[in-house]
């Protein structure tokens, strides 16, 4: 029986050891398998200014899925605003982080 090809995330070429590919392959597997629900409420959504591993325009994925959506873009690929554009996107997040409602949560 022929296996059937995974969608996996191109991790810009990371070093692979053994649990890396593991990680690799199992994260494209939920990928595949990932059946998206309504949701009722607000999603703040984070994207990247230079599309990588995820679709471009996010609201097109995720629009319908929800309520509400809102879509920040931060500088950089996916990685890169967890390093290089770190400041960026903790000001989104912090933005998202005060907007939300004060009686389910403590600050």
């Amino acid at each position: 029986m022929a296996r059937r090809a995974r969608a996996v995330p191109n991790y810009h070429r990371l070093p692979t050891s053994p649990a890396m590919q593991r990680f690799r392959e199992g994260d494209g597997l939920a990928l595949e398998r990932y059946r998206p629900r309504y949701y009722p409420g607000k999603i703040n959504f984070v994207r990247a200014a230079i599309p990588t591993d995820f679709p471009a325009d996010a609201a097109a994925v995720w629009s319908d899925l929800a309520h509400r959506f809102e879509v920040q873009t931060v500088p950089g690929d996916h990685l890169g605003i967890m390093t290089a554009h770190f400041e960026a996107l903790a000001a989104v997040l912090s933005v998202f982080w005060w907007k939300l409602p004060t009686d389910n949560c403590k600050r």
